[in-house]
C-alpha cells in the first residue's frame, strides 16, 4: 500500500492511501472511474506515490511523475504513473534499480 497524491486546485494535494502494483516499469492502481480521485488524476496529469517500510530501520522512496487514468472495467479505472522518478531514496538504494527497492 502506499499514498497517492494528486493537485486539487485552491486546496492542500489529495493524498490517500491506494494499494499499487509495479509492472513492466509502470506503477498500476485501480481507482473508481467516477471517483473524486480519478476526476483529480484526469485535471492534473500527474501524481506522487509515496511507499514506505512500517518497520525499523524505516525506509521510504516516492515517485511522481505523469498519470493517466483508464477504463480498466465497468466500474472500475485503473491509472497508471509510467515514467516515474525517485524522489527520495535511502543511500544504499540510491544506486538500485526501481525494481529493486528495498521498500
Amino acid at each position: 500500500m502506499g499514498v497517492l497524491a494528486v493537485d486539487e486546485p485552491g486546496r492542500a494535494p489529495m493524498a490517500l492511501p491506494i494499494w499499487y502494483v509495479f509492472e513492466d516499469g509502470t506503477l498500476v492502481m485501480n481507482i473508481h472511474d467516477g471517483s473524486r480521485k480519478a476526476e483529480l488524476l484526469r485535471a492534473a496529469g500527474r501524481a506522487t506515490l509515496t511507499v514506505q517500510s512500517e518497520v525499523a530501520p524505516y525506509k521510504y522512496v516516492c515517485v511522481e511523475g505523469p498519470a493517466t487514468v483508464a477504463p480498466a472495467a465497468a466500474q472500475a479505472g485503473a491509472c497508471s504513473m509510467p515514467r516515474h522518478r525517485p524522489r527520495a531514496l535511502p543511500p544504499r538504494a540510491a544506486s538500485s534499480r526501481p525494481r529493486e527497492l528495498p521498500v
